[in-house]
């Protein structure tokens, strides 16, 4: 079973709309925030969305805190 396999079952579904299969949003942060509360936002959130002025800038996944761990 791969995801593009359950995606495609639940587009061919009539009448399904997106509040059927969405996720509670995700935190939202700024740009100055410590990573330390990024990473305790990632131990309940799959990712953190970085917003500037309003405005969706980046986001940040656990893959990428651990990344930027490792390169130091």
């Amino acid at each position: 079973m791969s995801e593009s396999i359950i995606l495609e079952a639940l587009l061919n579904q009539k009448g399904s709309e997106v509040k059927d299969v969405m996720q509670e949003a995700p935190p939202i942060v700024s740009k100055t925030t410590s990573m330390q509360v990024v990473s305790n936002l990632l131990k309940h959130y799959p990712m953190v969305l970085v917003s500037e002025g309003g405005r969706l800038v980046g986001l940040i996944t656990k893959s990428d805190l651990l990344e930027r761990l490792y390169k130091g």
